[in-house]
C-alpha cells in the first residue's frame, strides 16, 4: 500500500511537471503605452498633434462642473487652453492601473496661473491632486471621467466662496 502511494505520487509529480506554463496575462498598460505617452505629451509638453493617433475622434471628456469637452479636437483645445493659462504646467501619474478598455489614473497637477484664459491670471501656484477614469476603444482613448477638488483649486488660485446673501432665512 505505501508502495503504491509512493508510486502514484511520483507518477503524479512527474506528469504535473511535464504540463506547459499558463500564458501570462497580457500587459495592458504596454498595450496602451503609445496611447498614453501621447495624452501626457499633450498636458505636459503641449504638443498635440500626436493625439491623432491617441484618441478617437468621437472622445469624450467629463470634469467636476459639468465640465465636458467633445471630440478629439476639443481636447487638444482644452490641452492648449490649460497651457496657456498654466504655462509651467505638469500632471505626474501616480498611479495607474490598466484593463483592457479602461484604465484608472492617480495624479498630481502643478502649475502658475500666469497666463490669460477665460479668467485674469492670479499669479498663484496650484498643487492639486485627483483621478482619471480613461475609456479604452481599439487601442485610442474613447471617454475621460475626471475628478478632483475644484474648491481647493480656487481656493489655491486666491478665491473665496461668499454664501447667498441672507442665509437660510433669506430662502424662507
Amino acid at each position: 500500500m505505501k508502495t503504491t502511494l509512493v508510486a502514484a505520487t511520483g507518477l503524479l509529480l512527474l506528469t504535473a511537471c511535464g504540463q506547459p506554463a499558463p500564458p501570462p496575462p497580457p500587459d495592458f498598460a504596454a498595450e496602451h503605452k503609445a496611447a498614453m505617452d501621447a495624452f501626457m505629451a499633450g498636458w505636459n509638453t503641449g504638443s498635440v498633434d500626436g493625439l491623432d493617433g491617441a484618441v478617437t475622434e468621437d472622445f469624450e471628456r467629463r470634469s467636476p462642473g459639468g465640465m465636458t469637452v467633445s471630440g478629439r479636437d476639443g481636447i487638444k483645445q482644452l490641452m492648449t487652453d490649460m497651457r496657456t493659462s498654466y504655462p509651467d504646467m505638469q500632471v505626474v501619474l501616480d498611479e495607474s492601473y490598466h484593463m483592457k478598455d479602461v484604465s484608472f489614473h492617480l495624479w498630481t497637477f502643478t502649475g502658475t496661473n500666469t497666463g490669460g484664459g477665460e479668467m485674469p491670471p492670479t499669479g498663484k501656484s496650484v498643487k492639486n491632486s485627483g483621478a482619471t477614469l480613461l475609456r479604452w476603444r481599439e487601442g485610442k482613448i474613447a471617454a475621460e471621467i475626471v475628478q478632483f477638488d475644484a474648491l481647493a483649486w480656487q481656493t489655491q488660485l486666491g478665491y473665496t466662496l461668499v454664501p447667498p446673501a441672507g442665509g437660510e432665512a433669506a430662502a424662507e
